[in-house]
């Protein structure tokens, strides 16, 4: 499972009494950032860094990324005007519902409507066999619109593909019909009652 370390750098350096945040000033002929990054990537191998910095310095940020390190591993998120805020834009959450395992194991569902009233990022799981009747996220979308009725085929189906790519950051190759990608391909009927993959 990969490790991941958020370090929020969104500070603007106010009380250094400098235009320069004090991330990226100079220590020993290297920015203070790059001492910050550097100890988190030695650690773990499978780490990855979510770097929090102000929006008018992230270009100097991507600058650093590609001087020291493996761009690969670390992802920049554009502070907020606290530090409260610039650790929630780093730390993404998103929330995988799995119904039929709620059914399941006890005979409840979750707390679809009340996630989407507070804009929460939805994506659609199966869970596994020793709380699941089967791994079908067919079968999930349909246990979905069965429960909440009011929900939309097309909601339900954005959560089943395009937020699940991009939650899992394959939204480049995966998750939507568009030029580059290549997604897979899956008949379902609109009750969700059957479906049949063809690519």
């Amino acid at each position: 499972m990969i490790k991941y370390a958020i370090i929020v750098a969104g500070g603007s350096g106010s009380r250094m009494g400098s235009d320069l945040p004090k991330q990226f000033m100079l220590l020993k002929d290297k920015p203070v950032l790059y001492y910050s990054i550097k100890p988190f990537l030695d650690a773990y191998e499978d780490l990855e860094v979510i770097l929090v910095l102000p929006a008018a310095f992230t270009n100097i940020g991507e600058e650093i990324i590609d001087a020291y390190f493996d761009k690969e591993r670390i992802k920049i998120a554009v502070g907020g005007d606290t530090r409260f805020q610039s650790v929630k834009n780093g730390l993404k959450l998103v929330w995988c519902l799995c119904i039929n395992a709620n059914l399941y194991i006890e005979n409840k569902v979750p707390p679809a409507e009340m996630l989407m009233k507070h804009d929460c990022p939805i994506v659609l799981g199966t869970d596994s066999y020793s709380s699941n009747w089967q791994l079908s996220i067919a079968k999930e979308m349909q246990s979905l619109k069965n429960k909440f009725p009011s929900l939309s085929i097309q909601t339900i189906l954005q959560w089943a593909t395009s937020n699940g790519a991009k939650a899992l950051q394959w939204d480049d190759e995966l998750g939507s019909f568009e030029k580059g990608k290549n997604p897979g391909v899956a008949v379902i009927d609109s009750k969700f009652e059957t479906s049949k993959r063809i690519v």
